[in-house]
């Protein structure tokens, strides 16, 4: 924690926020919110962000589906997602943990995608010393076929990019298997007979992270 406020000290000051700590807050912030701007502002921050930190705690939470709607300009006119006309995709790449590095490989992959018309959510997390993760997603409008296939494709274009880089993805799509899938990998047959043992009829999941 030393290590992250000081390196982060010239931007923000950080401070841990147990559980107990956020509710002390959040009651000290009801009483002086009525009457001071400040701390109705905070009070808002702390309410936004308290289903966020009940993740940390394996707290599920649904207050973020409406998030969905937004990239494609404005709040839901329904709660389900199912029902809705926003379709997210992501690109989920492997990145080693050199700066230099993370920064040209994420400016070219958002370049690609605004090539594309779609601007891009990043997002990217350290793992440990050597390598992070990336979380990159675009949204479109799913009721529309043309372009749904265009994000597909930029979707497929920015993995391809990714792994010329050196950047294996650790999660893809249906559309995207056979980018990490591959018959002649040992690997790869000794999971389908895998499958073949404990799936005989091919039930479930068809198609992914398997050669049946």
């Amino acid at each position: 924690m030393r290590e992250v406020r000081r390196g982060l000290a010239h931007i923000a000051h950080v401070t841990l926020m147990p559980r107990g700590r956020l509710e002390w807050a959040e009651r000290i912030l009801r009483r002086w919110a009525r009457v001071s701007r400040w701390a109705a502002r905070q009070l808002a921050l702390l309410r936004a962000v308290r289903p966020l930190h009940g993740l940390a705690f394996g707290v599920p939470t649904d207050d973020t589906i409406p998030a969905v709607e937004w990239p494609l300009g404005g709040p839901p006119a329904r709660r389900d997602p199912d029902e809705s006309d926003a379709g997210l995709l992501y690109c989920l790449p492997t990145l080693p943990a050199d700066g230099a590095f993370v920064v040209e490989t994420i400016r070219s992959v958002r370049d690609r995608f605004r090539s594309r018309g779609f601007e891009p959510a990043i997002t990217v997390n350290l793992l440990d010393d050597r390598s992070m993760e990336g979380v990159i997603s675009i949204a479109f409008r799913r009721a529309c076929a043309t372009e749904t296939e265009k994000a597909q494709q930029a979707i497929r274009d920015a993995e391809e990019e990714l792994l010329r880089r050196g950047c294996p993805p650790y999660r893809v799509g249906l559309g995207s298997m056979d980018l990490v899938i591959r018959p002649e990998d040992p690997y790869w047959q000794i999971v389908a007979r895998l499958k073949d043992v404990f799936d005989p009829d091919h039930i479930i999941s068809p198609g992914r992270y398997n050669l049946l």
